[in-house]
């Protein structure tokens, strides 16, 4: 993977430079794509979805903008979307030609089909109908997928090739960050920065919104973390994905790794407290550790207002008071109307979030369906739980995390099906 890192990093590095330029932002997009699908071919060989699944990782990182360069309002099509709408149409088609390739469904492709049927009922209560058909539609892509996913099966091997695909995109999208940051802090803008309050030199890369940016940076660190590696290439990993969603100034990614890791802390210790109680305390120590490096790092990028709730409290209870008055259809999908109307944005908060727009039947439906998700990703790999429920955390501290794209590739990474699994110790080919 040493090879694809520094191929990442160039054309990500491109990308963020021709930002202004549509016509070389385009054709560099078509060069990359063109030229990683040549190392996908000799990696995976004849297999069109996992090509096409590792095109879609490599694409997250420019899925904020459309295919020409323009703002993705202007055009709201992403090559991310293109290649997750051929995942789907390859495999229609297969079902459709291939008489033994029949569609195959579970529990969470029907409930995800129940609440596509079911996410038309809350936008007709949009306050402007063409602005809720526009964030449904945005959705459309998400539900669709999670009723192909049974679907996918792929070698076991390929899996975990993906997984480390993703790691390494990230990984190489965190060093560009890092720069962007210090060019950004050096008076040298490009990309999506800003200055804020005069300290806060905010880092986006070419993600619409900082927080979305900061907790993507973060979402691969479970993967790191149970990789069957030396434990010194771990933390240099590590170390540089934190960096990267520190000089984001987005607290998101951050605050997500605490109270995830906390998590974690408490169950193994519950389980370990008495055979293992040395290792425990010391492992706390760790952590507290840790924690207060993390605090104080993030101090000294956000020294002023690293406690402050930006205003999302306030959010949170008009939001609540508001679904209270539409119980069990909520306000609908108009994001833009809501704040004209209000003044402020829609609650940074998933739960919040899902009441608010869609009411109460909207919202059991959709944790259902992730609840199904965390049961079916536990049967097949008991440590891919923590990575989604990262996410989740996450997501409680931004908005929209249906839109974020990564979420949905982390389901699919944790959630394919394992063909031969007995390859599991078959090496992968270096490319």
């Amino acid at each position: 993977m040493k090879t694809l890192f520094i191929h990442f990093f160039i054309y990500y590095s491109v990308f963020l430079l021709f930002e202004d330029n549509y016509a070389l932002f385009m054709l560099s997009n078509i060069a990359f794509f063109m030229h990683s699908m040549l190392i996908f071919r000799k990696a995976l060989g004849n297999n069109l979805v996992s090509i096409l699944i590792a095109l879609i990782i490599i694409s997250l990182p420019i899925s904020f903008k459309s295919i020409s360069g323009v703002p993705f309002e202007q055009l709201p099509i992403s090559w991310y979307m293109i290649f997750l709408s051929l995942i789907i149409s390859v495999l229609f088609i297969s079902a459709s030609l291939i008489p033994k390739n029949k569609l195959a469904f579970n529990s969470v492709s029907m409930v995800a089909a129940v609440v596509l049927i079911y996410i038309f009922v809350p936008m007709l209560n949009s306050i402007d109908i063409f602005e809720g058909i526009k964030q449904v539609l945005g959705y459309t892509l998400f539900f669709v997928t999670l009723i192909f996913i049974p679907n996918i099966n792929i070698p076991y091997k390929y899996k975990e090739y993906l997984k480390e695909l993703y790691i390494t995109s990230v990984l190489a999208l965190s060093l560009v960050v890092i720069f962007q940051a210090l060019l950004h802090r050096n008076g040298i803008s490009i990309g999506n920065t800003l200055l804020l309050g005069g300290e806060r030199y905010a880092t986006g890369y070419l993600f619409s919104d900082y927080s979305f940016l900061a907790l993507y940076l973060v979402s691969p660190i479970y993967f790191i973390f149970f990789k069957e590696i030396k434990i010194w290439i771990k933390f240099n990993m590590l170390f540089v994905i934190l960096s990267a969603s520190f000089l984001t100034t987005a607290r998101t990614g951050v605050i997500a790794v605490v109270i995830c890791m906390l998590v974690f802390l408490i169950i193994y210790s519950l389980r370990n407290a008495i055979i293992k109680t040395p290792k425990v305390m010391v492992i706390w120590i760790a952590f507290l550790v840790v924690c207060a490096l993390l605090i104080n790092m993030l101090s000294m990028i956000r020294s002023e207002d690293i406690l402050s709730s930006s205003g999302r409290y306030d959010g949170y209870i008009i939001a609540l008071r508001m679904w209270f008055d539409s119980f069990f259809l909520g306000i609908g999908f108009d994001m833009n109307s809501y704040k004209s109307i209000l003044g402020i944005a829609m609650p940074h908060n998933f739960v919040i979030q899902l009441l608010l727009q869609g009411g109460i039947v909207y919202f059991i439906l959709i944790v259902t369906l992730f609840f199904l998700i965390f049961v079916k990703s536990y049967s097949l790999d008991k440590n891919s739980i923590w990575t989604l429920l990262l996410i989740i955390i996450g997501s409680q501290f931004i908005p929209d995390i249906l839109d974020s794209r990564y979420l949905l590739v982390l389901i699919l990474l944790v959630s394919l099906k394992n063909m031969n699994k007995s390859q599991n110790k078959v090496k992968l080919k270096e490319v």
